[in-house]
This record gives C-alpha cells, sequence and structure tokens, in this order.
C-alpha cells in the first residue's frame, strides 16, 4: 500500500473484522482506513463505507486510487441475512462427496451437533450475500467510468468451513495455507 502511496494514489481500506484492525499492522499505508466497532460487521456496511469514499472523487480526477476491501461474512457463525438463509437447499452431490469421504452427516465438532450439509447450505448463502453486496460497488466503477481502468484482486481462503466438515478433510482438503488470489482486468 505504501508504495500505491508513494506513486500518487489514494488508498482506503475498509475492514470488516478485528483480526485486521488497527494495531495489526494492516492499516500500514492507508490514508484512509475504517474497522468496525464491535469484533466484526456484515458486509452491507463495510461495502456501504467503500461506496461512500468512492463516491467523493469525480470521474474526472486523474489520481488514481487503491482500494482495499476486506469482508468477513463466511466465518462462524454462519448466520446469511434472508432470503440468503434459506437459499441453498441440500443437494444429493453434495451429499454423496461428505459420506464418500466418511464425514458423518451429523459430526461432532467442538463438543456441537454439525450438520455438513446444512453447514454448507449456510456457507453457500454467506457467499450469495457477498457478491449480493459487493455488485453496487462494482456497478459505481462502472458507471463512474472507472471500469476500464480498474484492476480487481481478489482472495478466497477456504478455513472457515472445513471445521464444520471435520477434522479429515480439514487435513486433507482444505489447507489454511492455500489462500487463492485471482485477478480480473
Amino acid at each position: 500500500v505504501e508504495v500505491f502511496q508513494r506513486a500518487g494514489y489514494r488508498t482506503a481500506g475498509f475492514v470488516s473484522a478485528s483480526p485486521l484492525k488497527r494495531g495489526t499492522g494492516v492499516e500500514q499505508g492507508f490514508k484512509n482506513f475504517d474497522e468496525p466497532e464491535a469484533p466484526s460487521r456484515k458486509a452491507f456496511r463495510t461495502v456501504d463505507k467503500a461506496r461512500g469514499w468512492l463516491s467523493r472523487w469525480s470521474t474526472h480526477q486523474v489520481r488514481p486510487f487503491f482500494l482495499w476491501v476486506h469482508l468477513f461474512d463466511p466465518h462462524t457463525p454462519l448466520s446469511p441475512p434472508p432470503p440468503y438463509d434459506t437459499q441453498f437447499e441440500p443437494e444429493p452431490d453434495l451429499d454423496r462427496f461428505l459420506q464418500d469421504r466418511a464425514v458423518s452427516l451429523s459430526e461432532r465438532v467442538s463438543g456441537l451437533e454439525v450438520d455438513p450439509v446444512q453447514t454448507s447450505n449456510l456457507y453457500d448463502g454467506e457467499l450469495a450475500y457477498m457478491d449480493a453486496c459487493l455488485g453496487p460497488l462494482l456497478q459505481d466503477l462502472a458507471t463512474a467510468e472507472w471500469w476500464d481502468r480498474t484492476v480487481l484482486l481478489w482472495n478466497v481462503h477456504y478455513q472457515t468451513s472445513a471445521p464444520a466438515l471435520g477434522a479429515h478433510i480439514t487435513a486433507n482438503y482444505y489447507s489454511p495455507e492455500h489462500v487463492h488470489l485471482y485477478t480480473t482486468w
């Protein structure tokens, strides 16, 4: 971020959870840095803050910007808002996937009864909710004619869903070291 700032970019970061709050070092280099007052906040609140920052800049301003938006929703407890909480129903292919890997449909995790299929459906609901929240931000970029000059980077990690699916899958399929980075422009 400091490299962008030294190159004349406006820099802003908007985070949704306490692991990335001030004092962790992640805020270094951001001229504007926004964090939740509580341990976390829902995606729409973080995206609204980012959209507010973005709306203050004219499309005719030449100075480029670096905007980082961090969303935290697909983490436990999984609680997507309606209609995303019931959007995904059990799928036979997922049931077979879990059964083939010897994961009980009533796996005990941290002393709680967990239904991996329901957990997967709620996780998918959280992802759909996040997508819906990001849509207006991406539309703002397109409407402001910044889209053609925008590079999008996003990353995904799968550690969150792994505990609900059992330690066997955590160890073999959802390594915390695997953080996927994607880009488009």
